[in-house]
């Protein structure tokens, strides 16, 4: 109100249409009423598939997921859900926008860094692969990542190995690894 805004009051059952989305309000106590699971509100049948296929995916813990659709459809959400049904659900989720990681910094980011390793490395530091140990690092928009760092991220991958930048020892790390993307992956194009 301050801003000017004049604020808009919705009631269970009311609709906003944002773009191509509509959204429909629900009351707190309605969630055992509605298909509610995993933050997902769906009544779609396709989606309840999608649901079913995220409770089987979490039971094989050792395997990486890749979720690709379009910006918007709530590969977030999905990955999240994974993480809460599997067994590392009580550990880390670290989330991760490759998209807005620059370059230059993606792989200090990605795998940290030991003091030294260059001029404003004034201390060690975690990178989100340890930040999520034990738990599940969510690459999202993996696409957007240049090929710069696709070597490291190949070893995190198989070998489940990280080296951190101006580390001569590398270190094992026991993360699941979920990424998603809206780029078509088979495409050779890559970010420069």
């Amino acid at each position: 109100q301050k801003a000017g805004v004049t604020p808009v009051f919705l009631s269970h059952g009311d609709k906003i249409c944002t773009g191509k989305y509509v959204f429909k309000f629900f009351d707190a106590g309605d969630k055992e009423k509605t298909p509610y699971k995993y933050h997902i509100v769906t009544s779609s049948p396709k989606m309840m598939k999608v649901i079913q296929q995220v409770e089987n995916t979490a039971k094989f813990d050792k395997k990486s997921v890749l979720i690709m659709g379009e910006t918007g459809t709530g590969k977030e959400l999905v990955a999240k859900a994974v993480h809460e049904v599997s067994d590392r659900a009580g550990k880390p989720f670290v989330s991760v926008n490759c998209a807005s990681i620059k370059k230059e910094l993606a792989e200090s980011l990605l795998f940290g860094f030991t003091k030294g390793s260059f001029t404003s490395a004034t201390d060690d530091r975690m990178g989100f692969f340890e930040q999520a140990e034990g738990g599940t690092l969510f690459l999202d928009e993996i696409g957007e990542l240049g090929p710069e760092v696709q070597g490291s991220l190949l070893r995190a991958i198989e070998y489940k190995d990280i080296s951190p930048i101006g580390s001569v020892k590398s270190k094992k790390i026991d993360v699941r690894i979920i990424a998603a993307t809206n780029r078509n992956l088979d495409n050779k194009t890559v970010r420069e």
